[in-house]
Order: C-alpha cells, then sequence, then structure tokens
C-alpha cells in the first residue's frame, strides 16, 4: 500500500478562484507526488483541517493497487485500523452504496451495534465529526474522500458543490497520474452513447425499450451492442455485460440514468 502523509494548512473562506485553481492543479498533475499538495490546497481553501483520501485502482492486469492520502493523526489511523472500525464506519458504507456527497454529521447516530456507538463516540472525541465525505468512482478507481473541520466550517450545503466538482477532477486526474494508458480497460473504447445502450440493457430492457428510451432506432441499438461486443472482444453479449456490469455501476456519466431507475 502506498502511503503519502502531508500536514494540513490554515483554513480561508470559500471562494470560486480558489477551487478553480484547485481543479486547475488536478488537470496540470502529472505525477503522484502532486496529489497532497492539491488535497492540502482544496481542503484550507473551504475552511477545513483534515483530510482522508483512499482509493483501489483498477487495470487490465495484476491486482487492484491501493492508495491512502491524509493528514489525520497516526494515533488516530491506528486506533482505527486496530479497532476495525471500517467495518462499522457510515462513511465507508456511504462510498459503497451511494454516490453523492454526504454531510458526515448527518451519518452519525446513536443507534446501531455496540461498535458503531463505540465509533461515533471516538469520532467525536477525536473531533472528526463535522465535514463531508463524497465517494469517488470511476471506470478505473472506486474510492472516498472524506473532510473534516475541528473548528467552526461552512456548512455541508455551502460547500457541497465545490466538494463535487473537485471530487470529479480529482477522480479523472488520479486515472490519469496513476493507471498508464495502455494499462487501461477496454470500457474506455465504449462511446457515451454505447455506454447508455449498455446500461438499460443491463438493466434488463429490450432493444426496441431501449430504443424508445434514449430515442434512436431499434436497429440502432443493435448496432451499438453489436460493436460493443467487437470492442472488448467479446463472444456474445451475455459475457459483455459480465464483463462491464461492475463498470457500468460505477461511470459517474451514467448517473442520471440511474436517477431514473
Amino acid at each position: 500500500m502506498d502511503v503519502v502523509w502531508v500536514r494540513g494548512g490554515v483554513g480561508v473562506n470559500i471562494d470560486l478562484e480558489g477551487l478553480n485553481h484547485c481543479v486547475h492543479l488536478c488537470d496540470q498533475a502529472a505525477s503522484p507526488e502532486a496529489i497532497p499538495t492539491i488535497l492540502d490546497q482544496f481542503t484550507a481553501n473551504i475552511g477545513f483541517d483534515r483530510y482522508l483520501l483512499r482509493t483501489n485502482l483498477r487495470s487490465r492486469s495484476g491486482p487492484s493497487r491501493k492508495l491512502r492520502v491524509t493528514n489525520y493523526e497516526q494515533t488516530w489511523l491506528s486506533h482505527y485500523q486496530e479497532s476495525n472500525y471500517a467495518m462499522v464506519d457510515p462513511a465507508v458504507s456511504h462510498s459503497r452504496d451511494r454516490a453523492g456527497a454526504a454531510c458526515l454529521q448527518g451519518l452519525l447516530c446513536e443507534s446501531g451495534s455496540r461498535k458503531l456507538r463505540q465509533f461515533n463516540a471516538d469520532v467525536r472525541d477525536a473531533r472528526l465529526d463535522r465535514g463531508i465525505t463524497v465517494p469517488l468512482r470511476t471506470s478505473h478507481l472506486a474510492g472516498i474522500l472524506n473532510l473534516h473541520a475541528s473548528a467552526k466550517a461552512p456548512s455541508f450545503h455551502q460547500i457541497k458543490h465545490s466538494v463535487v466538482v473537485f471530487a470529479a477532477s480529482l477522480s479523472d486526474m488520479l486515472t490519469r497520474v496513476l493507471v498508464p494508458s495502455d494499462e487501461r480497460l477496454e470500457y474506455d473504447k465504449l462511446t457515451f452513447r454505447e455506454r447508455q445502450v449498455l446500461f438499460w440493457t443491463s438493466a434488463g430492457k429490450t432493444a426496441w425499450e431501449t430504443s424508445v428510451i434514449l430515442s434512436i432506432s431499434e436497429r440502432t441499438v443493435v448496432a451499438h451492442l453489436a460493436n460493443s461486443t467487437d470492442s472488448l472482444g467479446c463472444s456474445n453479449r451475455s459475457q459483455l455485460l459480465g464483463r462491464i456490469s461492475v463498470l457500468l455501476d460505477g461511470d459517474p456519466a451514467l448517473n442520471n440514468f440511474r436517477l431514473e431507475l
């Protein structure tokens, strides 16, 4: 596991210029060494002082690679791991099951198992209960970005949009600097329309039903399915859908369709 440590910056008022600057840093980043600096600047820009980035990266060959970048205190990280809190951490559950950002205070609750109640108490003692969490998903990675404020900070609704915009740029940057182009999954070969067709096909829609939903002809739907099958080197539609079902679930470009379901 690759681990990078950076100690945080000083909180300032959130501003559009600062957000644009952080997005620009993501666009210009050429190596993983830029990740801590970008996180440090964005966290400071929105008035927060703690962050945790954790992702699993997927490529065509080899096992998934893990990345963690954080400025959490080592004592908290050790306690979290020793207590196996990932099993009950609501932010982890949220990143696995949902696509949107969430207020950390809203995820914490007093009910649940004894372990969950202890986790909530420990989070408050560590002053990590105020903040925001946002899932990170692309065809090559799945992860989470947590941001915390130990003192007064902007409300969830004030920073939600900025965090979501930044998280999208961060996800793209992580894929670009951490996954070599020749190791990227065949999913990238598919056009956006082909992904739309595959999304509705995987949801159980027939070619005719998909054509009505997307306002295209049934023949065009069949052609997209055939092209997708060839592009990914599959022998039939079942093999195609089995190979890319997880990638369809993690494709942020299809979020609007998920809302329709």
